[in-house]
């Protein structure tokens, strides 16, 4: 059994539980063996066997799977992991997004990392509210989540009383466990282009990664009046879909928008769609079990 499946997923909190969900997602990469690329086959067999695996998780532990606290915890392993800066008081800026991180993943019992989850479990709430414009049809809403997915940056910014030359000299992790309260500061940025690139290329990368054709993804959210009665293929709906972290309900309204079903459907490849939606498989994993049963891959024109 892989040791993804040996945790006790009643009891993480919202971090860890999103981290466990973002392992699972990627537990099985092509690239991770030379015989999964020179064999494709061989990754198909090794995805199907995993999937299979976290089915049988999924149904002893289906309650915690089921629940809001897992969907928030799937939305919230899309989004960009925030960065933390600890702020002393000689005013020295400090990189601390590694230490809060790995305290979050121990659920360490302290004021700051209490407070930092919280700020998280908001950046998900509203994030679901941009999910739920989409779902409910209004096409516009797709721009603003994928814009936030591949653009924006999150920096949290917290002061502590020690000096900069104290800290060089201390456990930081200590320090975070022991601070009581803490002035918050939130910084929410674009990223910055590097040399030679622009901000669109962030976002065309993005775009193009997760087989989210660039030209049909422009035209169905820029909603003009012609466009409306517009129906857009199937598969450009379910990469996007997999990219934002739909789960299978939301998934089934964005696509009945649009004149399609897979949850209603008696095709085969329809119902691996929407057991990968339910289960919250990766498109990886999805494309994957879809080959694997003789249908054509999730991989479409860039």
């Amino acid at each position: 059994m892989n040791e993804l499946f040996q945790v006790d997923i009643e009891n993480l909190n919202l971090t860890q539980l999103s981290r466990w969900i973002k392992q699972c997602r990627t537990a099985i990469q092509p690239s991770d063996r030379p015989i999964y690329t020179e064999y494709p086959y061989r990754y198909q067999e090794a995805v199907a066997e995993f999937c299979k695996e976290y089915i049988e998780f999924f149904n002893a532990h289906k309650g915690t799977m089921t629940s809001a606290q897992f969907d928030r915890a799937l939305k919230l392993s899309v989004l960009k992991f925030p960065r933390y800066v600890a702020i002393t008081s000689d005013g020295e800026e400090i990189d601390i997004t590694a230490d809060v991180e790995q305290l979050q993943l121990e659920n360490t019992t302290s004021h700051l990392i209490s407070k930092s989850i919280n700020r998280e479990a908001d950046r998900v709430k509203q994030y679901s509210k941009n999910i739920a414009s989409f779902k409910s049809g209004k096409r516009e809403a797709l721009h603003a989540i994928i814009n936030q997915l591949s653009l924006e940056t999150i920096t949290y910014k917290v002061n502590i009383l020690e000096k900069a030359e104290q800290i060089n000299k201390m456990d930081i992790k200590k320090v975070l466990r022991e601070i009581k309260r803490g002035k918050w500061q939130t910084v929410e940025r674009k990223l910055k282009p590097a040399e030679s690139r622009t901000i669109s290329d962030y976002l065309i990368a993005d775009i193009r990664e997760n087989h989210i054709n660039k030209n049909v993804f422009y035209s169905f959210s820029k909603n003009k009046e012609e466009d409306k009665r517009r129906v857009y293929g199937k598969l450009f709906l379910c990469n996007v879909g997999f990219y934002i972290g739909l789960n299978a309900e939301e998934m089934e309204a964005v696509l009945r928008n649009e004149g399609y079903t897979i949850q209603c459907s008696n095709r085969p490849d329809d119902r691996i769609l929407f057991d990968c939606f339910y289960y919250s498989f990766s498109r990886n994993y999805a494309s994957a079990l879809l080959k694997k049963d003789g249908w054509d891959g999730l991989e479409i024109g860039k």
